[in-house]
């Protein structure tokens, strides 16, 4: 059966730096394809909440468009990217056969507090990208995949998503490797 993989990355990356991944990709018989949202890599727009959603329904529509005779379409979140994507999940169409989470944040505030801001500035934060709520918009089969070791986004975070998310699920803990090991 095909597969296609659509990425949404990290924040502050771009296409390029998943070069490596996407041939790993390829290498085993799995296409995939990554984009710049806006205020990322080569986009010229201003990257809001609000035009990173709009990107993540519009490359979900793009990629379906370009694999529609492929077997499944999955979508892959990447810290950041995490966020826009559950987000937005309950408007793709079709459904993504499956979900990946990697290295995730539980939501926009607990990733601000944990980076030690004052108590107060995480209340400060929009609440937007509260992962542990938008995981429940999900109903394709999710495998979220997380460091014991990754110093940026705890496991515990991810585990919160984990325990959110609907059923079928799978989370697979990797030991060592560090936030961006991807």
């Amino acid at each position: 059966m095909e597969t296609a993989v659509l990425v949404f990355h990290g924040v502050g990356e771009t296409i390029s730096q998943w070069v490596k991944a996407q041939r790993f990709l390829y290498d085993h018989c799995i296409s995939s394809v990554v984009f710049d949202y806006s205020g990322h890599g080569e986009s010229t727009q201003t990257g809001t909440f609000q035009s990173l959603r709009e990107d993540a329904v519009a490359a979900y529509a793009a990629f379906s468009a370009q694999f529609a005779g492929y077997g499944r379409r999955c979508v892959l979140g990447f810290s950041m990217g995490i966020g826009p994507m559950l987000e937005s999940i309950a408007d793709f169409q079709p459904t993504p056969s499956c979900v990946v989470v990697a290295s995730a944040f539980s939501s926009l505030r607990d990733a601000g507090a944990r980076r030690g801001s004052p108590k107060f500035v995480p209340y400060m934060i929009p609440d937007v990208w509260d992962n542990v709520e938008a995981v429940s918009r999900n109903r394709a089969p999710l495998l979220l995949v997380h460091s014991d070791t990754d110093a940026v986004n705890p496991v515990s975070m991810g585990q919160q998503i984990f325990d959110a998310a609907h059923d079928p699920k799978q989370m697979v803990v990797l030991h060592g490797f560090r936030h961006n090991a991807p």
